[in-house]
């Protein structure tokens, strides 16, 4: 899992559907030097790949390369918790060296009204949300990224028709 360390204030984001991706969402601001990237899913049918500045440690990119299953059930994860106005700063010290990090770990995407919600843990709970304009961050009690959520503006919404339809 990944760890956050900090934050920064809020940033702008671009949402772009690049083809063979379901979604990428780039934070331009951060794009100032190479990312290095996490990795996780069970790399079989669920991949997302996150890119964190390496100078920084702030995301600079979200992609959802293979999602598996999509799931329109309630997730207990989102419910309101501590909320700080930022974006989160990730402890990459012990992984500099490397150009990616690749963890093994389950992830379900679901669908929430008009929002996706990318899950890395079902079984903690939420200690505090970092929001930067219409995405989420949830960390547990050891800040661990345990979810993402993405809320989706009408303006953005065929971008997502690739994996979603008319869900939303």
């Amino acid at each position: 899992m990944i760890k956050t360390i900090s934050y920064k204030a809020p940033c702008s984001i671009l949402i772009k559907n690049e083809g063979y991706l379901p979604f990428h969402i780039s934070f331009p601001s951060e794009e100032t030097s190479t990312p290095i990237y996490w990795r996780t899913g069970n790399f079989e049918n669920k991949l997302i790949e996150i890119g964190i500045n390496e100078k920084s440690g702030s995301i600079c990119s979200i992609a959802l390369i293979l999602p598996g299953g999509i799931d329109q059930k309630q997730v207990k994860n989102t419910i309101e918790k501590k909320t700080i106005q930022g974006f989160p700063i990730f402890q990459i010290s012990e992984w500099l060296k490397e150009t990616y990090k690749d963890e093994l770990c389950e992830f379900d995407v679901f669908i929430k009204k008009s929002s996706i919600i990318i899950e890395f843990s079902k079984e903690k709970e939420t200690n505090f949300v970092y929001t930067s304009n219409n995405i989420e961050f949830g960390f547990d009690s050891n800040s661990f990224l345990i979810w993402i959520n993405i809320e989706i503006n009408k303006e953005d919404a065929f971008i997502f028709d690739k994996i979603l339809g008319s869900q939303i």
